[in-house]
């Protein structure tokens, strides 16, 4: 680019002033403009999206009379550009027409990237342009020598093709990170490319070659112009919903999202001028929006936050200045103005490929890092199930070894005179083995997913009883239950977990305190249920940390001295959940409360 800045500039333009005229109504004759005053302008004039027709007076200078030049016009979507020579006999005008609406192979002199006119004053000679467009009123004009002409020609090609095979090259990378990871950001990433290029295409003229007997490509690019824009904001939105950004302008994206919808049917109904008026300020405001966004990012996803603000920023930027000349807010005195459109698509197709590499770079190396946690959880499930199954094994080897010498213990002891109290003491110990194998064996069960609920109707108030009646300690007990309580549950696991809570207010209350045992119908989310409640003053252990109470094996310090596995309350809770009980506790008055939450039948 450098390269052909500096050889562009080192050409010798034979344009010695140009002035303009503004046509309001298109009226205006040759005859009518030739004697007026018109306002000196520079090489570049700048008007807008103006409905008046523009004249343009053109001083050329040859360096040799005679001379054979080339007066060059950009942009090449100007609509009708019409050229009045005079004629050498001074009897009138010789008049030339080429634009964006003239055939290609019918305009005076077959070029891309500029509308050209065969010049060849003898002297100093004032030439006059006639410029009607839809489009923005942007005109460039120089005159140079045909082989100057033909060599920036080449030039110019070259770096548009350098271009536009650059952001190809991005697409097809867009469309093959698509084909692996099927993210649709990538899809939008390379329609947008695609657009682009199409865009610059016809914004260039390449269009006309490509459709060179219609004026066709004149519609066609127009209908590519107000498309371009939300199929872009497309891949943006898709992107930014990463960074949450804030909403309204995600809001503002989908506005200029779907915009193209109106503009295509404005441009249907003949109405290029406001279609195409609007899709430029769209542009602009989109501009503006691309830079405010770093002020918007709420978290931060692959690449990054800060990755993301540079983006942006260069975004909005670089496109802010190579549209806003063509609103005629800001003047320009080059011809560079028309590189701005190509130039900022390579800036953007670079800038969001680089942050495309890296959001996939940083994708893959979360799917790597997702692949080996996958791979330390497989094995550490592979090691728990392997864990589980010893202690199956140790569990079945214990149940069966152990149950035997407690029954034969249990015979001899019933066969032996001894004192009652002693014996009493004996078969509690034999009792309190049992059960910790029993809570054991149950624990294993219930890990392995083999406990089956078998559900039926059942009096609560019965079985209350007859668990208290089994109890170690009946008499301290205080049963507090209506008769008539009807639930619906597992007879034997609901024993479990009741029986579970008697022994541990037995084990962990103040010695020879009562212990209350409440049932009481009512209702819950609109449920009939009936709530269980076992309620005693703490012993010396103190109240049980309700954070832990419900984990495996565990006991509070102060505990220690009391017999128990530390499985009780994990059983009750673990069969709670497959009766569908709840199981709540709480501290009421400095005593222990547990309720559960039983359905009636």
């Amino acid at each position: 680019m450098m390269t052909v800045a500096g050889a562009v500039q080192a050409m010798e333009n034979h344009i010695v002033s140009m002035s303009s005229l503004e046509d309001p109504k298109g009226s205006f004759t040759i005859e009518d403009v030739a004697g007026q005053t018109f306002k000196p302008e520079g090489r570049l004039v700048s008007k807008g999206y103006s409905p008046s027709v523009y004249w343009l007076k053109v001083v050329v200078k040859p360096t040799v009379p005679d001379q054979l030049l080339i007066l060059r016009i950009r942009p090449t979507f100007l609509d009708e550009v019409r050229l009045y020579t005079p004629a050498r006999d001074s009897s009138g005008w010789l008049i030339q027409t080429s634009g964006d609406r003239t055939p290609f192979l019918e305009r005076p002199a077959v070029s891309t990237l500029s509308l050209n006119f065969k010049i060849s004053p003898a002297e100093e000679t004032t030439y006059f342009l006639r410029v009607a467009t839809t489009s923005s009123v942007v005109v460039y004009a120089e005159a140079l020598t045909e082989n100057q002409s033909g060599q920036k020609s080449t030039l110019m090609n070259l770096a548009h093709l350098f271009l536009m095979s650059l952001i190809f090259a991005v697409s097809l990378w867009a469309l093959k990170e698509f084909m692996v990871r099927r993210e649709a950001v990538y899809l939008a990433f390379f329609f947008t490319q695609i657009f682009l290029i199409a865009y610059n295409l016809a914004l260039s003229g390449y269009l006309a070659v490509l459709i060179p007997h219609s004026n066709l490509s004149d519609r066609l690019s127009s209908i590519i112009f107000v498309t371009t824009a939300s199929v872009g904001v497309v891949m943006h939105y898709l992107f930014l919903k990463a960074f949450r950004v804030r909403a309204f302008v995600l809001r503002a994206l989908e506005l200029i999202m779907f915009m193209a919808i109106p503009l295509n049917i404005l441009l249907l109904m003949g109405n290029y001028k406001l279609a195409l008026t609007i899709n430029v300020l769209d542009i602009t405001f989109l501009a503006v929006l691309y830079m405010l966004i770093p002020l918007t990012l709420r978290a931060s996803a692959p690449p990054g936050r800060a990755v993301a603000t540079v983006v942006y920023l260069l975004l909005g930027s670089t496109l802010f200045v190579s549209t806003t000349p063509y609103l005629g807010w800001f003047g320009s005195h080059t011809e560079m103005i028309f590189f701005g459109a190509p130039i900022q698509a390579f800036i953007s197709a670079c800038v969001f490929f680089a942050a495309l590499v890296l959001r996939s770079r940083a994708l893959v190396k979360k799917a790597a890092a997702a692949h080996i946690d996958l791979q330390l959880s497989q094995q550490a499930l592979k090691l728990e199930r392997w864990l589980a199954e010893e202690r199956k094994q140790l569990m079945d080897m214990l149940t069966h070894e152990l149950k035997t010498p407690i029954a034969i213990t249990r015979l001899t002891v019933d066969g032996v005179s001894m004192d009652d109290s002693k014996r009493g003491r004996i078969n509690r110990a034999l009792q309190s083995i049992n059960g910790i194998i029993e809570r054991c064996s149950l624990s294993n069960q219930m890990e392995q997913d083999v406990i089956k609920v078998s559900s039926s109707d059942l009096d609560l108030t019965m079985l209350v009883r007859g668990l208290v009646d089994q109890s170690s300690a009946p008499e301290r007990f205080e049963v507090d239950a209506n008769e008539a309580l009807k639930v619906n549950s597992d007879r034997q696991l609901l024993s479990i977990v009741i029986s579970n809570l008697l022994d541990n207010a037995v084990k962990y209350s103040r010695p020879q305190s009562s212990i209350s045992v409440q049932a009481q119908p009512q209702l819950l989310d609109g449920k009939k249920m009936v709530f269980l409640h076992v309620i005693n003053e703490p012993g010396p252990a103190g109240l049980p940390d309700a954070d832990q109470m419900f984990e495996r094996y565990y006991r509070n310090q102060a505990a220690r001295d009391v017999t128990g596995s530390g499985l009780g309350l994990y059983l009750v809770k673990g069969l709670c959940e497959k009766l569908n009980i709840h199981i709540a506790y709480a501290c009421i008055s400095g005593k222990v409360r547990f309720t559960l939450h039983i359905p009636v039948v």
